[in-house]
């Protein structure tokens, strides 16, 4: 009982470092956001007319901004 018990702990604790990197890691999604803003977008805009990304062109950029809550 007390091994399952600590295997539970161990498992929370883990889970929970992770949800906290992920929260971190917005410390580089912003900055990377705003260089793609300054840089990436405009020269799209100005050869395809438009500005924004969509999610399917972008997929793992829309999933990265969702798990740190975005």
């Amino acid at each position: 009982m007390n091994k399952a018990k600590n295997n539970q702990k161990s498992t929370k604790k883990a889970w929970s470092i992770a949800v906290v990197m992920w929260r971190l890691s917005i410390l580089i999604y912003i900055p990377l956001t705003l260089l793609m803003m300054i840089t990436v977008m405009p020269v799209r805009w100005l050869f395809t007319g438009k500005y924004r990304f969509e999610e399917k062109e972008l997929p793992l950029f829309y999933k990265w901004a969702k798990l740190i809550g975005f």
